[in-house]
């Protein structure tokens, strides 16, 4: 995108006169309104469109947009988690973007506005956390929140013999972020062939460098469960904080041990 696509990313005006049309002519007392994955979509316009609506505004916090710049809490030049409170002196200056300076300094500039257009709704509305350790992270920029804890389901299962299982197995997004690399380095020091389930935008790199991992790719559920079922162990080798690690718990549920990051 150009520099129309980079104003609309920071503020779409679109998509606020939209969203304020409609609670204009759909509202009623009992509405409420569910908010996802804003920022691929929506931009934080939409804040001014939910603030007289507010008290029942629930914000589904996926990952760590509210508070952070880059969404992770992470370095990605220097690969590891960031202890920086967002926005804050040293954070304009840290290089920390897996893409360039340049676009840190747009998601700076993003984040700002985000901050102003969104605090009457963060501190009047409702933020659903996956995890109870997200709140001390998102408090890091927000101190007035409201939030609630509903974790992600999952189901439980019948455990298998994983001690009879072989394969080693990874599942998730195929991302440098999420420690895949460092798991096929160590599968090849320890002599073991290891297996990723999932895609991503690194999925070419890693097959490149790692000819002999095996990748399944994308799986539906029951493709997930069997190779999950038919493993040895999951490893989790996330290099940055994640909100919620689905993968490791729906492996335990089934039996499965877990080898996780720190």
């Amino acid at each position: 995108g150009g520099p129309l696509s980079a104003a609309r990313g920071i503020w779409n005006r679109g998509a606020r006169r939209a969203l304020a049309g409609y609670i204009a002519s759909q509202d009623t007392p009992e509405t409420v309104y569910h908010v996802h994955g804003f920022l691929q979509t929506l931009s934080p316009s939409i804040f001014a469109a939910l603030a007289p609506v507010r008290h029942r505004t629930v914000i589904h916090a996926h990952d760590y947009f509210l508070a952070c710049p880059n969404g992770a809490y992470f370095d990605y030049r220097r690969r590891e988690t960031c202890p920086l409170v967002p926005l804050s002196g040293n954070c304009l200056t840290r290089p920390c973007d897996k893409r360039s300076q340049a676009q840190k300094l747009w998601r700076l500039a993003r984040q700002a506005v985000q901050d102003r257009a969104a605090a009457e709704v963060l501190r009047d509305g409702s933020v659903v956390l996956l995890h109870a350790g997200m709140e001390t992270l998102l408090r890091r920029a927000h101190s007035k929140l409201n939030t609630v804890v509903i974790a992600n389901p999952v189901a439980p299962a019948e455990p298998v013999a994983a001690e009879a299982n072989r394969s080693i197995l990874y599942l998730g997004d195929i991302h440098a972020y999420k420690g895949v690399f460092e798991f096929a380095e160590a599968a090849r020091r320890a002599g073991i062939r290891p297996e990723f389930v999932g895609d991503g935008q690194d999925r070419a790199a890693l097959a490149a460098a790692y000819p002999e991992a095996v990748l399944h790719g994308w799986q539906d559920r029951e493709g997930v469960l069997r190779l999950l079922r038919g493993a040895r162990a999951l490893v989790a080798p996330t290099l940055g904080p994640e909100p919620f690690g689905l993968a490791p718990v729906e492996a335990l549920s089934n039996g499965v041990p877990v080898l996780v990051s720190a």
